[in-house]
């Protein structure tokens, strides 16, 4: 149980140094002894009184995106020489990279079968790549329901910034798969129930008593958001073929400047306003409700990617003018800011998290298992002999993989360590779209 937990901490150390890219030490969780050893299976009611119902779920969601992240990447350069190490040949059998797809959301699938219960195989049925995208969307609104009681607004934040970014991943992944076989992609043919969708309706005017002070501030200024964005969206949309670029530069600018007079942003440049609003999202958490939170970010990336195809379509004539590197400072810095506090956040629930779940089969489900599988037994053929004893299978081989990092230097002896190990000796690297730990 200890080596599952190596990697499931040095996946989560590679989610949460790809989010924002900022540089920070390992965290501070309590020590656990060497001797001490995980029971298989144990009931974990603990788990769920101290991390929420939910628990379960947002670990996997946050792996499953990983995973499927990984996906988007390889499916989409099989034309490029692949690793020598590598057990899956993208592009050779269209139906197999299906079966992979599949398996980088069966943990996910798996923890979200038991939460939805009964109904789970109309809304999210097995190997029907259609009802992804949705299910990640029942997910994090299931997760959203633990907020603030068993999660902090900040932990919260960090999980819905990788979910609203996650379109792009699903785009990419239905592109590569397109390219195998031209059969459409489309999403389910009915409606969500309402208890599976997320509430993002702003319940500020439901407590007169925080439209005083700063808090109306914040919330003049999230109307003012709303408004821009708004509008940004309708600008785009009418943008035709022989509009005028410096017209809607003009309405774009005008549209923003409320906003940048209470923020302190360059109403005419998309990235300072983008890079500024992350200010406001750190204001939000500590005075709006989850709802309004998570309408403000989904609204941010929506945003973000409308821009981002507008400029595609339009290039240089419009990215030189409202897509300028020359952000203010402040702007940058509350960038960082929010990134650093959301990614702190995040990791102080997720990796104790993991230390109490305390159970092999929840950890081990956690993992690509077809590849965990395979990689485990390529590695077995080739370090079987240096353990001294007759290599178990697969699932029961940890401990041989373990006295042979050991016997290499790298010492993994407690739950703690290994990300500690990892996060400083080791290299995170994509291994068969299994993000492990492995001597540099």
């Amino acid at each position: 149980m200890k080596q599952i937990m190596a990697w499931l901490f040095c996946s989560l150390a590679c989610l949460m140094v790809s989010t924002y890219k900022l540089s920070t030490e390992p965290p501070n969780v309590a020590t656990i002894t060497d001797d001490q050893e995980w029971v298989d299976d144990v009931p974990d009611d603990n788990l769920e009184r101290q991390y929420g119902p939910h628990a379960d779920l947002s670990l996997a969601l946050s792996m499953t995106i990983m995973n499927l992240s990984t996906f988007s990447g390889q499916i989409n350069s099989r034309d490029r020489p692949q690793s020598p190490n590598s057990t899956h040949r993208f592009g050779v059998d269209p139906h197999a990279d299906k079966l992979m797809l599949y398996d980088k959301v069966k943990g996910f699938y798996s923890v979200l079968h038991e939460v939805i219960g009964e109904n789970a195989s109309l809304y999210c049925p097995w190997n029907a790549e259609r009802y992804i995208a949705e299910c990640i969307d029942i997910a994090v609104c299931l997760v959203q329901r633990d907020v603030p009681a068993y999660m902090s607004q900040e932990a919260y934040a960090s999980i819905l910034e990788q979910v609203t970014r996650f379109p792009i991943i699903w785009e990419a992944i239905r592109y590569g798969l397109a390219s195998e076989d031209s059969t459409e992609i489309s999403g389910p043919d009915f409606d969500m129930p309402a208890d599976m969708v997320c509430d993002e309706n702003d319940h500020s005017h439901d407590h007169p008593a925080l439209l005083q002070g700063s808090v109306s501030q914040t919330f003049a200024l999230s109307t003012a958001m709303h408004n821009a964005a708004r509008s940004t969206h309708k600008i785009l949309a009418e943008h035709g073929a022989n509009a005028s670029l410096n017209r809607t530069i003009q309405r774009f600018e005008e549209a923003w400047h409320p906003v940048c007079h209470l923020l302190g942003c360059d109403h005419s440049n998309f990235l300072d306003i983008y890079l500024a609003s992350h200010s406001h999202t750190m204001a939000l958490m500590s005075k709006a409700s989850v709802s309004h939170l998570h309408s403000h970010i989904r609204g941010r990336q929506k945003l973000h990617l409308a821009m981002a195809r507008f400029t595609q379509e339009h290039g240089a004539a419009f990215a030189d003018r409202v897509y300028r590197s020359g952000t203010q400072a402040k702007s940058e810095e509350a960038f960082r800011r929010y990134g650093h506090v959301t990614r702190e956040a995040v990791r102080d629930h997720l990796l104790p998290m993991t230390v109490a779940m305390n159970n092999k089969t929840k950890a081990l489900r956690l993992v690509d298992q077809v590849e965990f599988a395979k990689f485990y037994a390529a590695w077995k053929e080739s370090h079987g002999n240096e353990t001294g004893k007759e290599v178990a299978p697969w699932l029961s081989g940890f401990s041989e993989l373990q006295t042979v990092m050991r016997s290499r230097g790298f010492e993994l002896l407690t739950v703690i360590r290994p990300f500690e190990v990892c996060w400083k000796r080791f290299e995170c690297r994509d291994v068969e779209m299994l993000l492990v730990c492995i001597p540099p």
